[in-house]
């Protein structure tokens, strides 16, 4: 996942407006703003690369429905789509303007790639009318409790100029027809002695609706109320009046969410609401601050209240906007939105080609590099190049008539100990005088663009790391193709370009190109590694945590005249035969858990918890705690400082390499999980966040809830990725971090060790 560009059309007071650019706030990315839907552009490719995320209502974007869905499709063309959908229709909108608003929001909701909606409320219109093909990644998300803009806390301060009981009621929000001023105006004139002074809205007439305050001042006079119409408060007079109201009410019947309701409830005030499925929702959630009024009884509900019921209480603070943006991180976390931040610079060329050194590992193919060096000699690179011939320890050297070529050649030799591609790449970097290296295998014969395209990103990004196109067939052969599990890859990927801490997997060293700078921070390939492949796939790995930004270019092509090898094998048991060294020799280099078996215990982790400095003042049996739920968890390792275990309870992992006691940090591990509390996943599920956190940018702070409540929210650790931390120190993040709230375990109290073990 790459945080998403949050496209916010409107303005700035609408409250869809003001969600989506406290969710941007919050959960991170690019923000592309516009006042009004006609200064949208209209090419897709105007927005940057990767996801997008919509706030969508249908006016925002149009002066139709239709019109404001065709908009809405057009722009978003290719990119992985999040909408999040406010002012779901409803049939009480009548018959004609709901069909034609479900139309366009069903079809829009097809078309995303994730749909997020604030109530269940919401979530049936959509489930009711997917019912052939129901969306695989709708996802309830409720409106957050906003974030207090005064100081005063509800419970502990009296409101100036306290309102008597029954005497004055407010209702919040823009004023339009439905909202229920004037239902609540209707109702208190048919009961004359309902006792009501005032009648206060604290907002200003909606656009378009300017008759509405006419109508709303008659209503007024019949019910024998007067009325007061705010007009706009800035945020902080807002909260004052609503502090300030007697009865807060909310009388809209037909609302599937609503914001000013939030708004009463993070203010600590009750609130009369109007009787239909989303009030019942945060009724059962807060169930203190919500009194359902049915069938416009307001009289009798407002005849009905405690005497206490305007005096301000202690606000639930259970979910807020990090929680919020939390769930949409959930959200972004998944396909196709399960992507880093790799967005290599394509299409552009640089002001300046370097000097490129092609690199060819050799081995007796003396008529496969001839070959190779007729096809560089017709290359048509703007910039000039080299060409190194590593030859791993062939009978002969390898002989060519330097004279024949434009560009100098040179051959770097090592003695034949074995297939060792890795060591030969290594020892032709080594003797090269490029500032980009071109990695070509000796059975393969480049096109006259290859170079061009092969360097172009690295030349641009030092970053870049690129896979060429390398075809299987005679060169020239257009019907020449890729092995099909490539061609697959590519199109998952958008060529690389959605890569992931996966991606290593596509890494083909055949026809890789890098810079320099690159392949020095990786350290080159492992030349460890002895056998017929798997040297590219591992040097991807490190590529990928150092922070490379992977591309696959096709029209980087080059021609392999033999079959790839599931080509070359006379049958399944050749096969395995060949295969399985290669990945057991991965298996003990790359932690990813794509490449390891979950039950073995290797000398190096994917995953290292480190436990606090302070981890030894934690209570009995605490600490044990925690370092025993985490090894429950797969391919975790747990540094436990020297300070925090006695003697006897350093004996218990003695035998487990995956407990290390030490005086200092070891070296880090793919993830880092740094504890500032004991705190441990509660099962494998509530632990699959650690292994996302390259997704939501490298780096995320930890919250749990804890206390007997669990409503205490407290941060218990900070995970970062080698791939942060590589940017980080390279200079192109900065140090924030996303916020994750999660289902952990947490101790402060002593722990039974008896009753741990056996889970009684």
């Amino acid at each position: 996942m790459t945080l998403p560009t949050h496209l916010i059309v409107g303005p700035e007071q609408h409250g869809v407006v003001e969600y989506g650019l406290l969710l941007a706030k919050h959960a991170g990315g690019r923000v592309v703003r516009f006042d009004n839907w006609t200064a949208l552009p209209t090419d897709p490719r105007e927005f940057p690369a990767g996801p997008l995320q919509i706030y969508f209502t249908d006016h925002l974007f149009g002066s139709s429905p239709s019109e404001a869905l065709t908009r809405v499709l057009n722009l978003v063309g290719n990119h992985p789509l999040s909408v999040s959908f406010h002012d779901v229709p409803q049939l009480e909108e009548g018959a004609d303007r709901f069909a034609r608003r479900a139309k366009a929001y069903v079809e829009l909701a097809q078309r995303a790639d994730a749909v997020v909606v604030n109530s269940q409320h919401e979530a049936r219109f959509f489930t009711q009318r997917l019912t052939q093909n129901p969306h695989p990644a709708l996802r309830v998300v409720p409106l957050p409790l906003p974030q207090r803009v005064t100081t005063i806390k509800p419970s502990s301060s009296t409101p100036p100029n306290p309102p008597s009981i029954h005497d004055d009621i407010a209702i919040m929000g823009f004023i339009y027809p439905g909202k229920g001023h004037m239902e609540l105006l209707d109702s208190l004139s048919k009961n004359p002695a309902h006792g009501i002074h005032s009648l206060r809205a604290l907002g200003r007439i909606a656009d378009g609706h300017e008759w509405l305050a006419d109508d709303l001042r008659s209503a007024s006079m019949r019910a024998g109320v007067d009325l007061e119409i705010t007009g706009f408060l800035d945020p902080e007079e807002l909260e004052q009046e609503m502090l300030r109201a007697g009865i807060p009410v909310c009388a809209h019947r037909h609302f599937s969410a609503s914001g000013s309701l939030m708004k009463w409830i993070s203010l600590g005030r009750r609130v009369l609401v109007a009787d239909g499925p989303y009030p019942r929702e945060l009724r059962e959630r807060w169930p203190n601050f919500i009194v359902l009024v049915k069938d416009d009884a307001w009289p009798e509900a407002i005849a009905a209240l405690p005497s206490d019921f305007c005096d301000p209480s202690d606000p639930p603070s259970d979910w807020t906007w990090a929680q919020v943006a939390s769930s949409y991180h959930q959200v972004w976390m998944k396909e196709p939105f399960d992507v880093m931040k790799n967005y290599p610079l394509v299409g552009r060329n640089p002001e300046h080609w370097p000097l490129v050194s092609v690199v060819i590992p050799y081995f007796d193919n003396p008529e496969g590099l001839r070959a190779i060096l007729r096809a560089l000699a017709e290359q048509d690179y703007p910039g000039e190049f080299e060409c190194v011939v590593a030859d791993d320890g062939s009978s002969s050297p390898p002989t060519f008539i330097p004279e024949e070529y434009s560009f100098p050649i040179r051959v770097e030799r090592q003695a034949d100990q074995g297939f060792r591609a890795a060591a030969a790449r290594n020892l032709g970097a080594g003797g090269a005088r490029g500032e980009v290296l071109a990695f070509v295998d000796g059975d393969t014969i480049p096109s006259r663009a290859y170079l061009r395209e092969a360097v172009r990103l690295p030349a641009l990004d030092p970053r870049g790391l690129v896979v060429g196109r390398r075809v299987h067939g005679e060169v020239g052969d257009g019907n020449a193709q890729e092995p099909a599990w490539l061609r697959d890859a590519w199109l998952r990927t958008g060529n690389l370009t959605g890569a992931d801490d996966t991606s290593w997997r596509f890494i083909i060293s055949a026809v890789l190109t890098c810079h320099r700078q690159l392949f020095d921070r990786v350290g080159g390939f492992d030349t460890t590694i002895v056998g017929y492949g798997g040297e590219d796939w591992e040097f991807g790995w490190r590529a990928w945590n150092a922070g490379a930004l992977f591309h696959h270019n096709p029209a980087a092509l080059a021609f392999h005249p033999e079959p790839d090898w599931s080509g070359r094998q006379a049958g399944w048991e050749e096969a395995c035969s060949q295969k399985n060294p290669e990945t057991l020799a991965l298996a003990k280099r790359i932690t990813h858990p794509l490449a390891r078996p979950e039950g073995v215990i290797f000398d190096d982790a994917d995953v290292l918890v480190q436990l606090p400095d302070n981890a030894g003042e934690w209570p009995p049996g605490v600490a044990i705690a925690v370092i025993t739920g985490w090894l429950a968890i797969p391919y975790v390792h747990v540094v436990v400082p020297a300070s925090a275990l006695h003697s006897e309870e350093t004996g218990l992992f003695a035998d487990d390499p995956r407990v290390r006691v030490v005086d200092q940090r070891p070296a880090l591990g793919r993830i880092n999980v740094d504890l500032q509390q004991a705190a441990w996943p509660t099962d494998r599920s509530s632990a699959q966040c650690i292994f996302g956190v390259d997704g939501l940018g490298g780096k995320c702070t930890v919250y749990t809830s804890s206390g007997r409540s669990g409503q205490e929210e407290i941060q218990v650790g900070t995970i970062t990725t080698a791939r942060y931390r590589s940017l980080e120190v390279a200079g192109h993040l900065s140090s924030t971090a996303t916020d994750v709230f999660v289902t952990w375990n947490t101790a402060r109290e002593p722990i039974r060790l008896e009753r741990q073990f056996a889970g009684w």
